[in-house]
C-alpha cells in the first residue's frame, strides 16, 4: 500500500469557488486539484461501477448545510504505535489542511490527548497560536495513508456537526467526483468520492 506524502503538488485551481461541499449547491462536479481541473459533469459521463473507483457516501447535515463522511481515522508514530477513532468528518474544500480535529468535543479531545504522536504548538499565517499533532502516518478509510502532514487541533467551540474537517490536502491526492444530485444514486464502486446524498438532522 503506497502512502501519500507531504510534498504533494499544490492546488492550481481555487477551491474557495467550489460549491460542491454545500448542501445548497446540488450538481455533479469533478475535482482534480493536481491538474487544476474543476468542472461540472452530466450523469451520462460518470464512470460506472467496476471502473476502479470507490464510492463513499456523504451525509447532508440539516442544521449547518454541510456534508460529512463517516470514517475511522488512525494516527501512527514512527514506531508503528497508533490510535484510531470512528469519526464524522465535515468536507471543507476551503480548508487548506489535511485534517482538523474538533478537540472541544469530549471524545475527540480524549483521542487527541491519547494519540501516540507529538503534540506541538503552531501558528497560522495570521499569527494565531494553535495546537498541532504530528503523526508519521494518518490513515483514512482503512486504506489511504498520508505521511508527514500535520493534523490541526481546534479548541475553540463551534456549532458544527461531526468531529473534524476533512480538508483539501486529502482530496488533492485523488481525482474526485462529488455527486449532489437527487436524480443520481450509486450503490458500490464508481468514483473514489461520489456522494449518494442522504440527509440528517442529527445535532452537532
Amino acid at each position: 500500500m503506497s502512502s501519500i506524502c507531504g510534498d504533494a503538488s499544490p492546488a492550481t485551481c481555487s477551491t474557495r469557488s467550489i460549491p460542491s461541499d454545500s448542501v445548497a449547491a446540488p450538481g455533479i462536479f469533478e475535482l482534480d486539484v493536481r491538474r487544476g481541473i474543476f468542472r461540472p459533469l452530466s450523469s451520462g459521463s460518470l464512470p460506472q461501477p467496476g471502473d476502479g473507483w470507490e464510492a463513499y457516501e456523504l451525509v447532508a447535515d440539516g442544521q449547518s448545510g454541510m456534508f460529512w463522511v463517516a470514517d475511522t481515522v488512525r494516527l501512527s508514530d514512527v514506531r508503528g504505535r497508533s490510535r484510531a477513532m470512528p469519526m464524522r468528518l465535515v468536507v471543507d474544500l476551503g480548508n487548506a489542511n489535511l485534517l482538523a480535529l474538533f478537540a472541544f468535543k469530549p471524545a475527540v479531545g480524549k483521542f487527541v490527548s491519547r494519540a501516540p504522536v507529538d503534540l506541538v504548538e503552531g501558528r497560522t499565517p495570521g499569527g494565531m497560536t494553535l495546537r498541532v499533532l504530528m503523526p508519521a502516518v494518518a490513515t483514512f478509510m482503512g486504506r489511504y495513508p498520508f505521511c508527514g502532514l500535520p493534523v490541526v487541533v481546534l479548541d475553540k467551540p463551534m456549532k458544527l456537526p461531526g468531529d473534524g474537517f476533512l480538508g483539501v490536502k486529502f482530496f488533492s491526492a485523488f481525482r474526485v467526483v462529488f455527486c449532489n444530485s437527487p436524480a443520481v444514486r450509486f450503490t458500490a464502486s464508481a468514483i473514489f468520492v461520489i456522494v449518494a446524498v442522504s440527509s440528517s438532522t442529527e445535532p452537532a
